[in-house]
């Protein structure tokens, strides 16, 4: 019986709580706060990117707003370009939310999220349980 309590009791490592690429993100942000502004600004530009053609090829719901507004991926370059989308509501996430899965959702790991509801209707969101 000791033995097992002691098993419970230990600490659980950062990486099982948090996933194994939590390092690789710790690092990477870690490192970047140092940047200097035009480094970082090319830094964020870049992840922004790499977001934007995610969400254009694997999320219907971003899909077809940029094909309703005309744009493609390649039109979102820095931050302000971001003013090309509309912002997405708690209303349009509980009317779209089997649009706002991402078709290759199942080849990640992810649970479900939900908010505490307390000022109005609770809402359910996926979150990345990446190992």
């Amino acid at each position: 019986m000791k033995d097992i309590f002691a098993l419970l009791t230990r600490p659980i490592p950062r990486s099982v709580m948090l996933g194994s690429r939590f390092h690789y993100f710790f690092q990477e942000l870690n490192k970047s706060q140092w940047y200097p502004p035009e480094k970082l600004a090319r830094f964020q530009e870049s992840k922004l990117r790499a977001l934007i053609e995610h969400a254009y090829r694997y999320v219907p719901y971003y899909h077809n707003v940029f094909k309703e507004r005309n744009i493609k991926p390649s039109d979102i370059k820095t931050i302000e370009d971001l003013n090309k989308l509309p912002i997405l509501t708690k209303e349009d996430v509980r009317e779209y939310f089997g649009q706002l899965v991402a078709v290759n959702a199942k080849d990640y790991r992810y649970g479900v999220g939900k908010t505490g509801g307390t000022t109005t209707v609770p809402l359910t969101f996926l979150l990345d349980q990446q190992n």
